[in-house]
């Protein structure tokens, strides 16, 4: 791998964490944050790293595919078992400015952090300050302005408008009165 340096980065994204080794030839389990892995076409560029360390090195993801437990991924030169367990752990980095363009209802997960979350009547509840992909439902952390954090499904009957343009995000308080309370 080669080492590329923060300054070279153009707003790295992390958008999956690798986590083990499956099988002889160098495929590996991979924990995606979102939709985002799965709209990559290989190959494709992107950077490795710890979480919290801006040092990152290159590396090109060559295959991507469905698995029983996930997301399969392989690496060039990364052939072999032994090789691809040095990655265990490990995010996947790729830049902002190269994902491909989402829809209009369309979002990646890191655009929904920071957005205001409000009621259906303006009443404020908080911040997204992370998107969690469960296996069931994505989820949006809202940290309220009490200090506590509060987790809101991912889902339609929940989340009633995502608007990026105003940095909010509305919700349906109804249904969700035990998590505000």
């Amino acid at each position: 791998m080669k080492r590329n340096s923060t300054a070279e980065a153009s707003d790295p994204i992390a958008i999956a964490r690798i986590r083990r080794p499956v099988g002889l030839k160098g495929d590996c389990i991979v924990s995606p944050f979102g939709e985002t892995l799965q709209d990559l076409s290989v190959p494709y560029d992107a950077e490795v790293g710890e979480e919290g360390n801006p040092q990152r090195e290159a590396i090109q993801i060559i295959a991507i595919r469905s698995g029983p437990k996930g997301y399969l991924c392989r690496f060039r030169d990364f052939e072999d078992r032994t090789r691809v367990e040095t990655l265990r752990g490990f995010l996947i980095y790729v830049e902002r400015q190269r994902l491909p363009k989402k829809g209009k209802d369309e979002y990646y997960h890191f655009e929904l952090e920071d957005l205001t979350v409000e009621t259906q009547k303006g009443e404020i509840i908080g911040k997204v300050v992370e998107v969690h992909n469960y296996p069931t439902t994505d989820a949006l952390e809202v940290s309220r302005d009490s200090g506590s954090n509060v987790v809101i499904p991912l889902k339609k009957e929940f989340v009633k408008d995502i608007d990026r343009k105003k940095a909010r995000v509305v919700v349906n308080v109804e249904g969700l009165d035990e998590l505000l309370s």
